[in-house]
């Protein structure tokens, strides 16, 4: 699985209820930041009514790179709530440069700039806060919380 995946979920809002008995799915959010959309049947992307579908994206420590990056997006900009811990950052610099070293040929990869969060702080050293905070265990029970909530 590929560490900077997003993963879209349209669910109608009676299905929450079942995908959190039957599944584990929403549980493990090792390698991905997770955006849970309830929606109602027949939603179709870039539609009137996604506009004014609440979005929630899940996160964990482990969440870094262009998965943090979505994350801080979706914080900066309102289009989702985020969940969980603090990412693992590095989003927000460039993308990473390659140098081959002459005597040994080996190939380093690194970044070469860091960008920064709101604060000041440096991303790639602190990440991004979630707006809310929990373990990130519990990031899909919260949501659900806070979905049944509205």
């Amino acid at each position: 699985m590929n560490t900077n995946s997003i993963v879209i979920y349209y669910y109608p809002l009676r299905l929450i209820n079942f995908i959190k008995k039957s599944s584990t799915l929403f549980h493990d959010l090792s390698f991905l930041a997770r955006v849970l959309v309830p929606a109602p049947f027949g939603l179709t992307e870039g539609s009137a009514e996604e506009k004014n579908i609440k979005k929630w994206v899940l996160t964990s420590e482990r969440v870094y790179s262009s998965a943090d990056k979505f994350a801080n997006f979706c914080k900066r900009t309102g289009w989702a709530t985020i969940i969980g811990t603090r990412t693992g950052g590095d989003g927000l610099g460039s993308t990473p440069v390659l140098l081959m070293l002459p005597d040994s040929g080996l190939l380093i990869r690194f970044s070469a700039e860091v960008g920064e969060n709101p604060d000041g702080s440096m991303n790639a050293a602190v990440g991004t806060l979630p707006d809310v905070v929990c373990k990130s265990k519990d990031a899909f029970d919260r949501c659900l919380e806070l979905i049944g909530g509205e």
